[in-house]
């Protein structure tokens, strides 16, 4: 493969690390939102695919980054037109289990996107890329998916969200990768995957100020009554970073210096993971 680049993706799993581990020391949650340049983000599974390091080189050759990540899941094509969702909280009330993490995930993208009048479902879409039970849709089109990552004490839940541009242009690189490895792989289908601004008048910077008020509301505001009964979430107390490229948001947090070394793992786990 030619000279390895680190991608940006590679920064905001860098600081997703660094703040459930501070997350776990008692700092507040966070919310955080960042987006990156054109990149086919691998899950483990994908890395071992027969072909997937010469599969990798193709993609990179054409400009797109290749990285993979250490959450679940299979590849994700995200670019500049995509909104990357970043929720880092303890683990407790929903988020003591995958599921619980995930359903809580998927019910306040959903409710956030309501007053768009868009009715999303919640549900596995055959043919998208990185399918799962908690893939988001409107009219059996996919346009967000899920991940988590679990360390000691902190959850990360992570979503994507296609906003801006088709959802079939990066289903086409998913698909793209998939036909140069061998094993077992999913079938992509470009034509059921799209962007939020294919189904209504949105950009990134909208999108992100939707979510950013829908989840921190969602972490804050526990009704009255079940903050000290058992209810779904303690009282929290919650950070929360505007929309912006990877690295805006590791500037915005003052985490620069300090995700560097953090950077240097992810680097090496990634590239290691497509070794042959």
């Amino acid at each position: 493969m030619a000279r390895y680049r680190v991608p940006e993706v590679a920064w905001a799993f860098a600081v997703g690390d660094l703040l459930a581990e501070r997350v776990a020391a008692g700092d507040p949650a966070v919310v955080y939102f960042w987006t990156a340049s054109k990149t086919l983000v691998l899950g483990m599974q994908d890395a071992r695919l027969q072909g997937a390091k010469r599969a990798a080189a193709r993609l990179y050759a054409e400009g797109v980054d290749v990285f993979v990540r250490s959450s679940g899941g299979r590849a994700v094509a995200i670019d500049e037109g995509v909104l990357n969702v970043t929720v880092v909280v303890p683990e407790t009330g929903p988020f003591r289990s995958m599921d619980g993490s995930f359903a809580w995930m998927a019910e306040h993208v959903r409710s956030a996107l309501k007053p768009l009048g868009l009715m999303v479902g919640i549900g596995e879409v055959r043919g998208s890329f990185c399918p799962g039970r908690y893939d988001l849709s409107v009219g059996g089109k996919k346009f967000a998916g899920l991940a988590q990552r679990r360390t000691r004490g902190a959850v990360q839940i992570q979503a994507f969200v296609l906003v801006e541009g088709t959802g079939a242009a990066r289903a086409k690189v998913a698909r793209s990768f998939y036909r140069f490895t061998f094993g077992e792989r999913p079938i992509v289908r470009p034509e059921v995957m799209v962007a939020l601004a294919e189904l209504c008048p949105i950009d990134l910077l909208a999108a992100a100020r939707i979510f950013q008020r829908a989840f921190v509301r969602a972490l804050v505001d526990v009704p009255d009554g079940q903050r000290n009964a058992g209810g779904p979430l303690p009282e929290m107390r919650v950070r929360s970073v505007a929309s912006g490229s990877a690295l805006d948001v590791l500037k915005a947090m003052h985490l620069d210096l300090v995700v560097t070394e953090r950077l240097k793992g992810q680097k090496a786990r990634s590239a290691a993971a497509l070794a042959e």
